[in-house]
């Protein structure tokens, strides 16, 4: 009998200490984890940049990242598998590097909730874009993180 996977929601944290080519990176890890978000049918959306630290830590960090992700049907992969591959393929940290891999705790997810404009993928290589409830237009998945870089 197949095992079935509860839903579940993960917010990924990548930071870049002040010392790091952000360039160097910021095409690679979205691109990594939006193909694991297309591979498992997970909704996301990646919020280059995003503010999510205060004063202190922005003096030793450059900028961040946050990629929300979200199942939206009966999904092959569970919470704890899927944060077990993200670990696989990008370590919590590269301190060589100056990039930092985490998680957003469960109980600041109502600070930081699933964004209303997000991607779904369907059949690879197409994904839904999706603003306010509504889908705006289906989008063929190569270029995205070019686009999301360029907002």
């Amino acid at each position: 009998m197949k095992k079935e996977n509860k839903p579940f929601k993960l917010n990924v944290i990548v930071s870049y200490s002040k010392s790091t080519r952000i360039n160097n990176y910021r095409g690679l890890i979205p691109s990594v984890l939006r193909n694991f978000a297309m591979l498992y049918k997970l909704d996301y959306s990646i919020e280059i940049n995003s503010q999510l630290f205060s004063e202190p830590e922005s003096e030793i960090l450059s900028e961040t990242d946050l990629i929300y992700f979200r199942t939206n049907t009966p999904t092959q992969i569970g919470l704890k598998e899927f944060q077990k591959l993200i670990l696989t393929i990008i370590p919590y940290s590269l301190p060589y590097e100056g990039i930092h891999v985490s998680y957003l705790l469960q109980k600041f997810s109502r600070e930081y909730p699933f964004p209303n404009t997000f991607y779904r993928p369907l059949n690879y290589p197409f994904c839904q874009l999706h603003k306010d409830g509504h889908i705006e237009q289906i989008l063929f998945v190569e270029g995205l993180t070019e686009d999301l870089l360029n907002k």
